[in-house]
């Protein structure tokens, strides 16, 4: 009985890991943005590598697309801040129309309630940032770990 138990216990150990098991793992703490083209780029790279984002922290801005991806979740103390697409490109303001057209962009990255919530108010704040506790982004559709 013994022998059976050990070569069960082995051929478990032969098998390959499930995929969630196998991903990588990127862990997000203080990450304020950056380019919506870069992080879209990126976030089309961690979605082809299975790679799994864990917010810990603080994920402002650019940052808070990852919520594109279905690996994403959010920790206890994670924070997500949201405000209105700033530039368009490294020469400046944005315009009326780039700045409609950047924050659908950005609102198509979200959960439907997100970006609902997104687009009815933070995407047009060109002053603060709009902070979302674990709490309250989770009754927006983003998923907790």
């Amino acid at each position: 009985m013994r022998a059976l138990a050990v070569l069960f216990a082995a051929l478990l150990l032969a098998l390959p890991a499930p995929a969630d098991a196998r991903a990588d793992v990127k862990r997000v703490s203080r990450d304020l943005g950056g380019p919506v083209d870069a992080r879209i780029d990126e976030i089309a790279r961690l979605r082809a590598d299975h790679t799994q984002v864990v917010v810990s922290g603080a994920c402002a801005s650019a940052c808070t697309l990852y919520l594109a991806l279905e690996t994403t979740c959010l920790a206890p103390g994670a924070r997500l801040g949201f405000h209105a697409p700033t530039t368009d490109g490294p020469f400046g303001a944005i315009s009326p129309r780039a700045l409609r057209a950047r924050a659908q962009q950005m609102a198509d990255h979200y959960p439907a309630p997100m970006a609902a919530w997104f687009l009815d108010g933070p995407a047009w704040d060109l002053d603060g940032v709009t902070w979302l506790t674990v709490q309250q982004a989770a009754r927006l559709g983003a998923q907790r770990c």
